[in-house]
């Protein structure tokens, strides 16, 4: 069961890579399709965009498909997708290779966390789910920077190669190593997943998590732009900063495991969107000194990647009955920030300059933070209202997990 279970990681450090890796070669790419680098940009709004909307409707369509055929059909359509890159100059055709991708990334993420949990053995299915989280983890670590050296080592295209060499590896091993036929949960409709953002709370959180990624990815696609525009590195140096930003989301995904277990999931979240705007905000007062622009990039990997667990943790205490619905709703907002982050940032460098970036990123991030508070105001009404009512609180009690006096 281990062996795959790391197969399916291996796959989703392989998606993972080619969504993050993108940031690192974006003035590469802008350079030799002879185009701007806000509309380079869109090549990762693009994929955002096909990922959150795409996603979740091939899966509902494809719900009665063999998981084990589909899990090697979208990666046979992420292959395809990352060749077209390869043979295709053309930036238009550069775009549709990459919403190709985006299909097949986006299906295949949303198997590998089912039929992680489905393989497990009894008791173990938590386990099984972190070893694939594992897997984007590393690909922050080591697959972005990896793949930018890459690009920058032997051409831009060539990290698409790394790209399809890691797939066709997990191509092979859900080949040889799987049954042919994988029992999962069924995937849940569009209606179904839509009639969650019904309530308040819930809605507002997984919009949240729309805000923060999106003042994350206003400037971290354009990171090595900034870092060779404002701060003065050279290709290498960028790749240096796009490390230690994979090693210090790394140890805040570690501690914001920790603090939510410890202090509560709404603590966390405070602190680490509270420190997130400041670390964005650091980016724009002192990224043109090449020494401190690494320390504020070292603290944005931290709070960055500690917003993560304590988010998905908060959504399950929330809706713990549907929690593969409220799930899938976060993935999918995950990506809208994604798009619309990106487009932004394309849209301030034209304007105001990469300088810029963490400034208005810091705003998007102060806004997510006041939704939190709100969030957390809701649900200690609702909480109130049932006690007072004297209705059963089971239900709200379990909801408001997230909540500053859960300790």
């Amino acid at each position: 069961m281990l062996i795959r279970t790391m197969v399916l990681a291996l796959g989703t450090f392989a998606v993972g890579t080619a969504e993050l890796f993108i940031a690192g070669i974006l003035p590469l790419v802008a350079n030799d399709l002879q185009i701007s680098t806000s509309m380079a940009g869109q090549l990762v709004t693009v994929y955002a965009l096909v990922f959150a909307f795409g996603g979740p409707l091939i899966m509902a369509l494809s719900s009665h498909i063999n998981p084990y055929k589909l899990l090697l059909g979208s990666l046979g359509i992420f292959i395809t997708g990352n060749l077209v890159s390869i043979v295709f100059t053309d930036f238009y055709l550069v775009l549709f290779s990459r919403m190709l991708a985006a299909c097949g990334s986006a299906v295949y993420t949303t198997l590998a966390f089912d039929c992680a949990a489905s393989i497990a053995p009894a008791g173990k299915q938590g386990r099984s789910v972190s070893i694939i989280v594992a897997g984007w983890t590393l690909a922050s670590i080591a697959g972005a920077p990896l793949g930018t050296l890459v690009g920058v080592t032997f051409g831009w295209r060539a990290s698409f190669i790394f790209v399809i060499i890691l797939s066709a590896g997990v191509a092979l091993g859900i080949w040889t190593k799987f049954p042919r036929k994988i029992e999962t949960p069924q995937v849940p409709g569009l209606k179904k997943q839509i009639a969650q953002l019904k309530r308040p709370e819930l809605s507002l959180t997984i919009i949240i998590s729309g805000l923060f990624l999106g003042g994350q990815y206003i400037a971290y696609t354009y990171l090595a732009t900034f870092l060779k525009d404002v701060s003065g590195l050279g290709a290498l140096a960028i790749t240096f900063m796009l490390l230690v930003y994979g090693v210090s989301g790394t140890i805040g995904n570690l501690l914001g495991g920790y603090a939510t277990d410890r202090f509560g999931s709404s603590r966390t979240l405070f602190t680490g969107i509270g420190l997130n705007a400041l670390a964005m905000l650091g980016l724009s007062v002192v990224g043109s000194s090449s020494i401190l622009v690494g320390f504020v990039i070292l603290l944005w990997g931290l709070s960055s990647w500690s917003f993560t667990s304590a988010q998905q943790s908060r959504l399950i205490g929330m809706a713990p009955t549907a929690t593969k619905l409220t799930l899938s709703l976060n993935l999918s907002f995950f990506n809208l920030g994604i798009a619309g982050g990106t487009s932004l940032g394309g849209m301030i460098i034209n304007t105001a300059g990469p300088a810029s970036l963490g400034l208005v990123g810091s705003l998007v991030i102060t806004l997510a933070f006041s939704l939190t508070i709100i969030t957390c105001l809701i649900t200690r009404q609702t909480r109130t209202s049932k006690k007072n009512l004297g209705g059963n609180t089971s239900g709200a009690v379990v909801e408001l997990t997230a909540l500053p006096d859960h300790t």
